[in-house]
């Protein structure tokens, strides 16, 4: 059976340069792009009888339609499959357009539930110690209500979470091959993987893309300013968190 480890992020998530660090070859096209990602179109590379697959993100606006069209083909590859979504932080916020962009991709393939993967790229020093090594004894803590706007809605949670620090020598930087860090390759190569059928994928409807994110955004900017709507979704979260295995007490 065919195992694939499929990438899946907007523009500029860094996307290529973690597949050409975890294959430790120049596969992947990496680097400065402004205004739009440097793939447009699914690439799919064998390495050791596995396939790594990189795909354009949904956000591009001119080439949305043939995003969503190449990640469909991408989950159509009958195989065992390990998904990551690829995610930056913006001043320590989930981007509306990465939260887009998981939910319609998750929705058009509702068996992959929660056995997924999020990763955190590029994630700063300030809040790496932010969210992991003195996460406030406030509750919520600045962790649990970064993730309470990233599963809010109809999303799936998940409990495969890492950040990954942002390398200031990666920067801008063309083509690069750097080994990745030991504990993200762990984090990679340790999700379960999961059978998908053709037949189990859908459209990823790219035209619902630019409303679902104005909602996300309204709802975001709800959560706020309104402590209330924020512990209320915060429960709601916690107990899907507890259903998939995180346990009820806190977000990982």
């Amino acid at each position: 059976m065919p195992e694939y480890f499929l990438f899946v992020g907007n523009p500029g998530v860094g996307k290529s340069t973690i597949l050409n660090g975890l294959i430790s070859e120049l596969r992947f096209k990496s680097g400065f792009s402004p205004g739009q990602g440097m793939t447009s179109v699914l690439q799919c590379e064998e390495k050791g009888g596995k396939f790594y697959m990189d795909t354009p993100g949904l956000a591009d606006v001119e080439k949305r339609r043939i995003a969503a069209k190449e990640i469909e083909k991408a989950l159509k590859q009958d195989g065992d499959y390990r998904i990551f979504f690829v995610l930056t932080l913006e001043s320590g916020r989930v981007r509306p357009q990465d939260k887009a962009t998981m939910e319609l991709v998750l929705q058009a393939a509702p068996c992959i539930g929660h056995k997924y993967g999020i990763l955190f790229n590029k994630v700063s020093k300030r809040a790496v110690a932010e969210f992991l090594e003195n996460p406030s004894r406030a509750d919520p803590s600045p962790r649990d209500v970064l993730l309470t706007h990233l599963f809010s809605g109809n999303l799936p949670v998940t409990t495969a979470i890492h950040y990954n620090l942002k390398d200031d020598d990666l920067e801008d930087a063309m083509n690069v091959v750097k080994p990745l860090k030991p504990e993200l390759v762990r984090f990679i190569q340790g999700l379960p993987a999961i059978h998908i059928h053709s037949s189990q994928v859908r459209e990823i409807k790219a035209d619902q893309y630019e409303q679902m994110m104005e909602a996300m955004e309204k709802k975001m900017a709800k959560m706020q300013e309104d402590n209330a709507a924020l512990l209320a979704e915060l429960a709601r979260v916690r107990e899907q968190l507890a259903n998939a295995g995180g346990g009820g007490c806190c977000l990982l």
